[in-house]
């Protein structure tokens, strides 16, 4: 028989043995999850632990669900079924569960970030209910973008593009206006909030103009 439940703050060792052994089958290529990851999710995501749930088979999990709280709404940060008890209902369970809650609790919003290759998860979220408002789009740089205009020794700004390549920081784009520009279908590990949460791991490169400064590089 399978069991059910929400998880509390001190429940993060489950978590992250439910991860290991429900989502790591999937993406053998991540590193494991370690109680320290998930604290730092925690404050970089804003996971919620009692926004996430364990499906038990036993005392063993089965199912796990990570769910990370904003004003705005709650992302569905992870959502895994062990491969062999798939295509019984698991997953359908835990997010029927998270939604019942929230109606009540709130934020009533719920929303996912699944990438089209994972045809299975997209087909478990349609049958949820979840209906597509968004398609993002995330560009990755095959080098160190900071190669292509290196810095002067010592950190001095260095000429490039007609402009002034000089070090930025999350502060710096705060103090001039830049986060406030955010684009509203932005994803959740590209929110402000995010990377305010990061902003002492955060460093990058912005071409500064006579007349503002430039979207960082």
């Amino acid at each position: 028989m399978s069991a059910y439940r929400f998880c509390r703050t001190d429940d993060i060792g489950l978590l992250v043995d439910a991860l290991n052994r429900c989502w790591a089958p999937y993406f053998p290529d991540e590193p494991a999850m370690t109680p320290a990851a998930f604290k730092r999710s925690i404050r970089d995501l804003q996971v919620w632990c009692s926004s996430c749930m364990v499906a038990f088979a036993g005392s063993d999990p089965i199912g796990v669900l990570i769910g990370a709280k904003r004003p705005s709404g709650t992302l569905v940060h992870r959502i895994a079924v062990h491969p062999d008890h798939r295509r019984q209902g698991h997953g359908r369970h835990l997010l029927a569960s998270l939604g019942s809650k929230l109606a009540i609790l709130g934020p009533p919003r719920i929303v996912a970030e699944v990438p089209e290759t994972l045809a299975p998860a997209c087909e478990l979220f349609r049958a949820s209910g979840y209906v597509q408002e968004a398609l993002l789009t995330d560009y990755v740089s095959p080098f160190d973008s900071r190669g292509s205009a290196p810095l002067a020794q010592g950190g001095q700004t260095s000429q490039h593009a007609g402009g002034l390549v000089i070090p930025i920081t999350v502060d710096d784009l705060a103090a001039n206006g830049l986060l406030e520009e955010a684009h509203s279908q932005t994803c959740w590990e590209r929110s402000v909030e995010t990377l305010t949460a990061r902003k002492d791991d955060i460093a990058g490169l912005a071409v500064a103009s006579d007349e503002r400064m430039v979207e960082p590089v």
